[in-house]
């Protein structure tokens, strides 16, 4: 059984980015988009490219924050209050969480572990 591989290169007339069956590569093939007619590369003949990774300052929390981990993976995640109890995907897995209650939002309820019985005679 062969492994198919797909070929991705963009429309040279309106940059449209498109993937194709490495079976296809140089027969001709209209844009989806433009219809201008291309040639499929070869696989060799698609330029690679290095994209560096943009430099992002890192995140603060602020008191209108939670700041939690995911429970599958432990990513540390950073959301406004507001967001507390909403089902989300995880950022690092895209497993679905849920958002915690802000800590004082917990309400400790006293219970009395020895009620005394009313209406007994």
């Amino acid at each position: 059984m062969s492994t198919q591989h797909e070929i991705v290169f963009y429309c040279w007339k309106c940059g449209q980015k498109l993937a194709v069956p490495d079976s296809l590569q140089g027969k001709p093939l209209a844009c989806p988009a433009c219809q201008c007619q291309l040639t499929v590369p070869s696989e060799e003949a698609v330029t690679k490219r290095r994209i560096p990774m943009p430099i992002v300052d890192p995140l603060v929390a602020t008191e209108n924050d939670l700041t939690f981990n995911c429970e599958h993976c432990g990513w540390e995640i950073i959301m406004d209050k507001r967001g507390a109890g909403m089902i989300v995907p995880c950022p690092g897995c895209t497993e679905l969480i849920e958002v915690p209650q802000p800590p004082e939002a917990v309400q400790q309820v006293e219970v009395d572990v020895n009620p005394t019985p009313t209406g007994l005679v």
